[in-house]
């Protein structure tokens, strides 16, 4: 009897910890159903992960206009660049002046490449894609940026070529802001379509004091977010899907609200003037598009022409866009999570595309080394996407530069053949 009380006794302290942990289990499966219900799709611990890096780990400053604008600044003729003094990679995103254009020897094999931020994803692979392709090691100098879009890839090299930058190849790759960009950031804000992307939210009023306090709260909305992401993510409760799940849904709540106060900032900044707008643009969507495109066809076919004139080569390519349909065999994951329907973007993109498809017989009649490569992806069954806008994965950005290298070597080679004696 002495020994089965203490055996009692232990057995009834183990039912509320019993207890306990059902109730963790109860509370976690159920969390997990909630998000399955309400996401159609599993709870994945990798994307919350990735979820709060990207919001908390970056080390960029918070700005008050669109997040893109946090790492940016006015540039005279590139509309704007990476800052150097406030972004982590330094001088190396101070690409008027970057190495590899200037002071370099006869023999070095200098590319450029232009573009937007998918031409910024696939830079860093093209150098060994060129070799395998049989071509000269290059220095690869990069001056794409996210937003870039026609005319100012032209006026890009055109500044470049005028403060003695050399350099052996250009390569162009754009297409996605030209066809969406001219409508959904500019045109529909009435700013003309031909300006670098949400010119009139690169000024400020210090005199504005309510627009201050509207830029004074999104601020403080982003820095909580981020100060919220970082701690879940140092925290023992990044492991708990029901605390994941809480978080998620608190992080989207201030998302939501972080879009309205900036749609406040961006009424508030209604007021037209040319410094912030430039000439007034088409009323209409479709005239919108069809005149970006027209600029776009121009500035390549300039670029085509500063080429011919200066000894360099010249290509142009048109990238891949996951709302064009027929383009891909899309992954249940690019359809769940890389497609969205009501996206801003993805609205416009086909009938951006569009315009760019029916403009892009003028370079070939022109003699721009141009190609489509809407469908490089065509027979590709794997995820290659990485987000719902426009951007591809690490495979996605491998398969585009080794076309692209492809591409170069076929020109190259074509021009020696032609040079030949």
């Amino acid at each position: 009897m002495a020994e089965s009380a203490p055996r009692s006794a232990l057995s009834r302290a183990r039912r509320p910890l019993l207890g306990l942990l059902f109730v963790i289990a109860a509370t976690e499966l159920g969390a997990a159903a909630v998000w399955w219900g309400t996401q159609g799709a599993p709870f994945s611990y990798a994307e919350m992960t990735e979820r709060r890096r990207a919001l908390g780990g970056e080390g960029l400053p918070a700005g008050p206009e669109a997040p893109f604008m946090n790492h940016e600044i006015l540039h005279p003729y590139a509309g704007y660049l990476h800052d150097p003094d406030r972004y982590e990679g330094g001088d190396t995103y101070a690409w008027p002046h970057g190495g590899g254009l200037f002071d370099t020897a006869d023999e070095d094999f200098v590319v450029l490449v232009v573009g937007g931020s998918v031409a910024g994803q696939i830079t860093g692979h093209l150098e060994e894609a060129m070799v395998e392709a049989g071509l000269p090691r290059p220095i690869l100098v990069g001056t794409a940026e996210g937003g870039y879009k026609q005319p100012q890839q032209l006026a890009i090299v055109s500044y470049l070529l005028s403060v003695g930058a050399r350099f052996d190849v250009l390569i162009n790759v754009d297409g996605f802001n030209e066809a969406v960009l001219p409508v959904t950031d500019n045109m529909r804000f009435g700013v003309s379509p031909h300006y670098p992307r949400s010119w009139h939210e690169r000024f400020a009023d210090a005199r504005d004091r309510p627009s201050l306090r509207l830029i004074g709260a999104i601020v403080q909305r982003q820095e909580r977010r981020a100060e919220v992401a970082r701690w879940l993510s140092g925290s023992w409760l990044r492991f708990s899907v029901t605390a994941n799940v809480v978080w998620s849904s608190w992080d989207r709540e201030l998302e939501a609200e972080l879009a309205a106060t900036r749609e406040r900032l961006r009424s508030r900044r209604g007021g037209r003037t040319y410094r912030t707008h430039g000439p007034r643009p088409p009323e209409r969507e479709d005239d919108t598009l069809r005149s970006a495109a027209d600029v776009w066809a121009r500035s390549s076919i300039l670029l085509d022409q500063l080429a011919r004139a200066n000894g360099f080569v010249y290509l142009h390519v048109l990238q891949p866009n996951q709302y064009l349909p027929g383009t891909k065999p899309f992954t249940d994951e690019e359809r769940r999570l890389h497609i969205r329907r009501g996206s801003t973007y993805g609205a416009v993109a086909a009938q951006g595309y569009d315009a760019l498809f029916a403009a892009a017989p003028r370079l070939v009649e022109a003699g721009v080394d141009f190609h489509d490569l809407t469908r490089v992806f065509e027979g590709d069954p794997r995820t290659l996407y990485e987000d719902d806008c426009c951007h591809v994965n690490e495979l996605g950005r491998r398969a585009l530069a080794d076309r692209v290298a492809q591409l170069l070597a076929a020109r190259l080679e074509r021009q020696r053949a032609a040079d030949a004696p």
